[in-house]
């Protein structure tokens, strides 16, 4: 079941699929016609369509760019050939796919023609529709997740250089307040001994005012009183 060594390479994907039992092919759907008789020759001498198994053949140096696969499930195979670079995994998510659709929807009920559409529509879905390959899908979501992230962490330390900041700030304002502190309690000593030093002046003052009172005061009454004394002619 080899290809012919001056077949073209077509394009990456899945480019033959059929359904088949030990009698023969029963549905199929190919962009490659070679690959018809490979599988001919593969159905009649290389499967046992008694035993459930899946299997694929690759990397032999005649099968030119392609790669064979096939589920064999209730005597039923499902086969499909793709090029050689095309993931394996894909191909056979692809026969998973055609083997509940076929055993659900069209086994036993000569619905041949329908069929092939399908198979015709699922090998162009599995061979270039991204969302086909699960894994891929799932390396996408984890690039994303990863950006998303890289994002939240790029903002946590934008956060982080904003709360620094303000943390900063908050200690310049500190130091400044206990400056303020500092200097208000200075002013506050140095008003209490302006006041001291008024007050004792003041009380300074007074005392003297008083004292020059009290003097004059007895001045006058000595003066008063020596005048009284005196007696007239």
């Amino acid at each position: 079941f080899f290809l012919n060594d001056q077949q073209i390479m077509p394009s990456p994907g899945i480019v033959y699929s059929c359904v088949a039992d030990s009698s023969g092919v029963i549905v199929s759907e190919s962009d490659n016609p070679m690959i018809d008789n490979v599988v001919e020759v593969l159905l009649e001498s290389s499967i046992d369509f008694l035993i459930d198994h899946k299997k694929s053949f690759s990397g032999h140096s005649k099968t030119k760019g392609h790669t064979i696969q096939y589920i064999v499930d209730d005597e039923i195979c499902y086969l499909s050939a793709a090029t050689q670079d095309f993931p394996q995994r894909i191909c056979f998510a692809f026969l998973d796919d055609i083997k509940r659709e076929y055993t659900a929807n069209f086994q036993g009920k000569n619905k041949n023609q329908g069929f092939q559409k399908y198979l015709n529509d699922r090998m162009e879905y599995f061979s270039n529709n991204p969302e086909a390959d699960k894994l891929s899908g799932l390396k996408v979501k984890v690039t994303e997740i990863t950006d998303i992230m890289h994002g939240n962490v790029e903002k946590l330390l934008q956060r982080g250089e904003a709360i620094e900041g303000i943390e900063s700030r908050a200690e310049e304002l500190r130091v400044k307040t206990a400056d303020f502190d500092r200097q208000a309690k200075r002013l506050k000593c140095k008003m209490c001994r302006e006041n001291a030093k008024m007050c004792a002046c003041l009380v300074a003052l007074i005392i003297f005012i008083v004292l020059v009172v009290l003097t004059v005061t007895g001045v006058l009454i000595y003066i008063i009183g020596f005048s009284g004394l005196v007696i007239p002619k």
